[in-house]
């Protein structure tokens, strides 16, 4: 194994003599590596048809979804966005608004992108009049992924998805622009680079009611609209589990809308999980931490992971017969003093 630079030569002696001494059936899950498909996911990918994309997002940068909604669901979304306007925070004003974050293959490429469970970050529309050609790109060129220091992490952080609801998708209609290859760069564009920005950016295409998706990490710029019309879009931001998400809507979004879809109480965060914001009354648990790094390693399998725990216990029992009464002595304890608060 090749470690980093800066590894000491005795610490790497160390854990070779450890991982020859490590059997094969103890060998710990590795987490899943930037732009590999996780087992749990790949039955999802070819049901999907989605390979193409995600050697396209792994090239490019980006990608462009097609046949991701019917065409009466990319009236009923535009003409909600066109009601409801441009600006942030969205989500809990249409029910459609809800469908789209949840839409399984726009899912299943965040979930690739982003890992298990991924978060919505953040739910904005866009309605843009036709502007003239020479009209500046806005916003200018940047990275999504503006809150993190460069260099950026080899995994990706984030992935915005843009829906495009009035019409084709081109140079011509305001076609969102990227930068080929940028994501590579893992860093944000320079003034100079932003000055120059047209020598960079190319147009995205694709047919009314595709969803352009690119990384956190993608240089990309909005496009000016030259024909008749409006610029309807619809951007849908998802992230890892480990960031914290640009919107909340906490007490917006009625609990039972909520309970009633997994997927959607996933992505704002809603589970039973209890991995952040713990209070006294609700502490974080032990085990927690291992469950929440197979989430963000793009590991954990639900089932596995009880049976593991419960042969682990049987073990742990057999070999410490008494420690169950001191479990549940002090499981009493910290109950009593949690009653107290």
């Amino acid at each position: 194994m090749a470690y980093p630079a800066g590894v000491p030569a005795e610490l790497q002696e160390k854990l070779q003599l450890l991982q020859k001494q490590e059997g094969d059936a103890e060998k710990s899950k590795p987490s899943v590596q930037p732009y590999e498909v996780s087992p749990l996911l790949r039955d999802t990918i070819d049901e999907l048809d989605m390979w193409g994309n995600l050697r396209e997002i792994q090239e490019k940068g980006y990608t462009v979804l097609t046949n991701v909604a019917p065409p009466e669901f990319i009236e009923d979304f535009c003409a909600a966005v066109r009601r409801v306007g441009s600006g942030q925070n969205k989500l809990h004003l249409d029910p459609t608004f809800v469908d789209a974050a949840c839409n399984r293959k726009v899912y299943a490429l965040a979930e690739f992108m982003c890992g298990q469970r991924p978060l919505l970050s953040q739910f904005a529309m866009s309605i843009k009049e036709q502007g003239k050609p020479g009209d500046p790109l806005l916003p200018p060129m940047h990275s999504d992924q503006f809150w993190v220091p460069t260099p950026f992490p080899e995994h990706n952080q984030l992935l915005t998805c843009c829906w495009a609801l009035d019409g084709e998708f081109t140079a011509e209609s305001g076609a969102t622009h990227v930068v080929p290859g940028s994501h590579r760069l893992r860093r944000h564009p320079t003034k100079h680079e932003i000055k120059h920005d047209r020598e960079l950016l190319q147009p995205t295409s694709g047919p009314r009611g595709c969803v352009v998706c690119w990384d956190g990490s993608v240089w990309h710029s909005g496009g000016v609209r030259l024909i008749p019309g409006q610029r309807v879009v619809a951007h849908v931001t998802y992230s890892r589990i480990g960031m914290r998400p640009l919107e909340s809507y906490v007490g917006f979004m009625p609990k039972e809308t909520i309970s009633a879809n997994p997927r959607l109480a996933s992505l704002l965060g809603h589970t039973l999980d209890n991995f952040f914001e713990n209070t006294p009354t609700r502490p974080f648990q032990f085990l927690k931490f291992e469950q929440l790094k197979r989430i963000s390693q793009s590991t954990y399998d639900k089932a596995g992971f009880k049976k593991e725990l419960a042969d682990y216990a049987k073990e742990f029992l057999k070999n410490n017969p008494s420690a169950i009464k001191t479990f549940m002595k002090e499981n009493m304890r910290k109950a009593q003093e949690r009653s107290k608060l």
